[in-house]
């Protein structure tokens, strides 16, 4: 990716684990136990700060939270991540 793609194409703000936490009502201790188990939204690491998108969150609730189906989900939403990378090309 350009740096000029990178600036024009249109961006989803980035959560902070603190912002999901609150989005969900959960305690922001619980939110790291679920990334520890293999459950709770997907996340990305940008440096060393966790990182959620909304659409994440969204997906993931929708699907009905920590059900065994978060696995399925997060699947989807890496296959859509990359298809939205190779789309910005």
């Amino acid at each position: 990716m350009t740096l000029t793609s990178f600036q024009t194409s249109p961006r989803t703000p980035l959560l902070t684990a603190k912002e999901v936490s609150e989005i969900l009502r959960v305690p922001l201790a619980t939110l790291y136990k679920w990334r520890t188990t293999g459950g709770g939204p997907e996340g990305h690491f940008v440096g060393r700060y966790l990182r959620f998108t909304q659409q994440a969150v969204d997906v993931w609730f929708m699907a009905g939270g920590n059900k065994s189906s978060s696995v399925v989900v997060r699947m989807v939403a890496r296959a859509a991540a990359k298809a939205e990378d190779v789309n910005r090309g």
